[in-house]
């Protein structure tokens, strides 16, 4: 799996939805948590395809009334991961499409995006001003990533519901 680092001061919408982000308090436990993220990392991507992650520390927001996003395009996920919180390895693969996530990181350690390419796991640490744009494929394995944060991070990430549509073709991301 590539990942495409898009410049967010360069897309009006990805401008907008990191306003929206940098508006949000951080909330107050408690969270969701499942299994040992730091666990599930290190074991890396397993065998078998995993649609969703089977370890995870986070607190999902209630979806924003106030975000407007083009027709082609969801809101995938809204979450606060505290210090040692994330997401294990997964595919997405139910619900194959393009991914893009915006963090906020609240402390002075990024968040570590992990996805394997071939079969080397790359960490794609959060940096300010980048939003992250990955495509996830349809097939099993195809897609894993995960993440894992040491500081406390705000991340909206947003699901783009035509491959080829006009929000994929601004962003540069047409397949």
């Amino acid at each position: 799996m590539k990942i495409t680092r898009l410049p967010i001061d360069k897309f009006p919408l990805l401008a907008s939805v990191e306003r929206y982000l940098l508006s949000l308090p951080p909330p107050l436990p408690p969270f969701e948590s499942i299994g040992s993220v730091a666990a599930d990392i290190n074991d890396g991507p397993p065998d078998a395809n995993r649609t969703r992650p089977r370890a995870m520390l986070r607190k999902v927001f209630n979806p924003p009334r106030d975000l407007e996003l083009p027709p082609d395009v969801a809101l995938a996920s809204l979450n606060y991961y505290p210090a040692g919180g994330g997401m294990g390895w997964h595919t997405d693969s139910a619900a194959p499409g393009w991914r893009i996530y915006i963090g906020r990181v609240l402390g002075d350690v990024p968040g570590i995006f992990l996805h394997l390419d071939e079969r080397e796991t790359i960490a794609t640490p959060d940096e300010a001003g980048l939003a992250t744009a990955f495509f996830v494929s349809g097939l099993p394995g195809q897609s894993w990533h995960a993440l894992h944060t040491l500081a406390p991070r705000l991340s909206i990430g947003l699901r783009l519901s035509v491959t080829n549509g006009p929000t994929a073709q601004a962003l540069g991301l047409a397949l």
